[in-house]
């Protein structure tokens, strides 16, 4: 069975995995930021 493959799906599955390879740091403990604010900070980087 032959499928047909998208001409950039090397370069999609890069971008994809850059783009969620680095977490927002208020969730790490150096931040010092109570879950309470690092969420919804979290949940507004993510929407933009």
């Amino acid at each position: 069975m032959l499928t047909k493959i998208k001409a950039n799906w090397k370069e999609e599955a890069v971008n994809h995995f850059m783009t969620e390879l680095i977490d927002y740091a208020g969730f790490f403990p150096s931040a010092s930021l109570p879950l309470s604010e690092a969420i919804p900070n979290y949940q507004s980087y993510i929407a933009a």
